[in-house]
């Protein structure tokens, strides 16, 4: 931390207001949901997407370090927060994370009678509509495939157990009149059984990101529609149907994230990163460097300079 935050003031900004900063808190974190479904042990969790940030900030006024600072600046940041109701968001620059939309959730003002030329100030600040402004949220849901095909094996497993073949889930959905895809043969093949070919299908469709909404909502209808059919068979064992009703919530948790991905994030580097680091922060996979890549076009991708403006579409 010492490299970091070394003895001297850092500079931060809200409002267009700039300030030193002495100290510095953020808190953050990621934000999960909890599944318990019927007849299993425990319960899953899914990372639903990072929390928003918080600081907490004291800020030193005080004419004798720079005489700008007091009453001047003191006296503009006051002016600013007794604004607060009506502040509604505002820009803060962090000294590392860069630029971010706030609120303010509360401030309070230290005086002192044995230093009487300044005052420090500690603000509390909360991040707000990442998507839209300085940094960002990712809106995917980064487990909805996995959870899907888990589903989706232990699907193929009951049936198996119970003497139903690839071809006789065939059979049941082209007797409900919900046939199977092209290729699915193939992808039932690959992933062991014919409700993970199913499955793999669904969701491999939904990857197009040309699609529209409602094109995105018809393919996850159609994924459903065959689960149903497969369902009402009246020789289903209990196992496969409870499978299969996870597989058909967590196919519909994927297309809502690509829904959700529609929303093209902007920010401003605050220091030179690669187009590793800015898929890991904004997508959460560096492994997609190449999206950033494709999409913010650089002669270095290995660096790109603090202050280059990212535009992404998350998910």
């Amino acid at each position: 931390m010492a490299d970091l935050w070394p003895d001297i003031l850092h500079e931060a900004s809200l409002g267009g207001i700039t300030f030193p900063v002495a100290r510095r808190r953020l808190r953050g974190g990621r934000a999960f949901a909890s599944r318990q479904y019927p007849y299993r042990d425990g319960q899953t969790v899914e990372d639903t997407g990072r929390e928003p940030y918080a600081f907490s900030l004291d800020v030193p006024l005080f004419a004798s370090v720079d005489p700008s600072h007091y009453p001047d600046t003191a006296d503009a940041l006051r002016l600013l927060l007794e604004d607060g109701e009506d502040l509604g968001e505002v820009e803060y620059v962090d000294p590392f994370l860069g630029p971010l939309r706030v609120k303010l959730a509360g401030y309070d003002e230290d005086m002192d009678a044995q230093r009487r030329d300044g005052v420090t100030v500690r603000l509390d600040l909360e991040e707000i509509d990442p998507v839209e402004g300085g940094l960002f949220r990712v809106l995917a849901n980064p487990d909805a495939e996995s959870e899907a095909r888990s589903a989706a094996a232990d699907a193929d497993d009951a049936l198996s157990g119970a003497g139903l073949s690839e071809e006789d889930v065939s059979a049941i959905l082209d007797a409900a009149g919900v046939p199977r895809e092209a290729g699915a043969a193939d992808a039932a093949a690959s992933e062991g059984g014919a409700v993970g070919g199913l499955t793999s299908n669904a969701l491999d469709s939904l990857r197009d990101g040309q699609l529209a909404v409602d094109e995105i909502a018809a393919r996850v209808d159609r994924f459903r529609g065959q689960v149903r059919a497969l369902r009402a068979y009246p020789d289903l064992p209990w196992e496969a149907a409870e499978a299969l009703e996870r597989a058909a919530a967590h196919v519909s948790d994927a297309g809502e994230a690509m829904i959700g991905s529609r929303h093209v994030a902007e920010w401003t580097l605050p220091a030179p990163l690669s187009a590793w680091s800015i898929a890991a922060a904004m997508l959460g996979d560096g492994g997609r460097a190449a999206d950033v890549m494709r999409a913010n076009p650089s002669a270095n991708p290995l660096r790109y300079p603090a202050g280059t403006l990212i535009r992404l579409a998350l998910g």
